[in-house]
């Protein structure tokens, strides 16, 4: 679905990806994990083509998507839960969500539509009418979730989708995430919260310094106290990780 090869990449001379490959299965949860400043949400810049390799090559579906601007990219099936949310302030809940609605030729049955977005999120049908502002911080992150899937995509992208939520409103969107992983979805998850992570994923990427400088899957990464210690700031019987550039 989605494969990263010897990406590099630059903030004007800064060079934050030294050389980093992925990959995401079809139907499957990536992790990329690591401390802050580390280059995890320039990984997702970098996908979406908001700040484009110099040097690599980003791959979607088998295609190169490298040097396509970021509307194309998005047109081609890459949807987007970034950081710090975004969403559309002046706007209402309905209005975040059908401005960005698309369809992208899925069938009528398999596309997100208004109905099946707040099936996910009920509350937010309860506050449909409200402007984006009168959200609390986890409505907001609900909001921007289902904003991404009204596009229809086949991959999704996910930027720290539990930073700065309550415990309770973590367990929720991580029951969501899980719901997606059922139905099929392949995403590519950056996460503080190493618990989630661990709990969705299928397979775990750790950056430091711009690299990639472990891979396993969960349960194998769950077991290495070391790599967690070393590279998270985890100690033992503590999964909290760290969010970061």
């Amino acid at each position: 679905m989605l494969e990263l090869v010897d990406v590099h990449t630059y903030y004007g001379e800064s060079y934050i990806l030294h050389g980093i490959s992925l990959n995401v299965r079809e139907h499957s949860v990536v992790a990329l994990l690591g401390r802050n400043g580390m280059g995890k949400t320039t990984t997702i810049r970098s996908i979406i083509g908001f700040t484009p390799p110099r040097r690599g090559v980003v791959r979607f579906k088998g295609k190169d998507i490298t040097n396509l601007e970021p509307h194309q990219i998005a047109q081609m099936g890459i949807g987007l839960v970034p950081q710090g949310r975004r969403i559309f302030p002046s706007l209402s809940v309905q209005e975040n969500l059908t401005v960005a609605a698309r369809n992208l030729g899925k069938p009528e049955t398999e596309a997100w539509s208004l109905d099946r977005v707040y099936s996910l999120f009920p509350i937010l049908k309860e506050r449909a009418n409200l402007r984006g502002t009168l959200l609390s911080g986890g409505e907001q992150q609900m909001l921007t979730i289902c904003r991404a899937l009204m596009t229809n995509p086949d991959l999704l992208l996910l930027d720290e989708p539990s930073e700065g939520l309550a415990p309770i409103v973590v367990k929720e969107v991580s029951h969501v995430i899980s719901q997606l992983k059922e139905s099929g979805f392949s995403m590519l998850l950056v996460e503080q919260n190493l618990a989630m992570a661990l709990t969705v994923a299928d397979y775990t990427y750790i950056l430091s310094k711009g690299e990639i400088v472990h891979e396993s899957t969960p349960e194998e990464l769950e077991k290495n106290e070391k790599v967690k210690s070393t590279y998270l700031g985890v100690s033992k019987n503590d999964n909290r990780g760290g969010n970061g550039q």
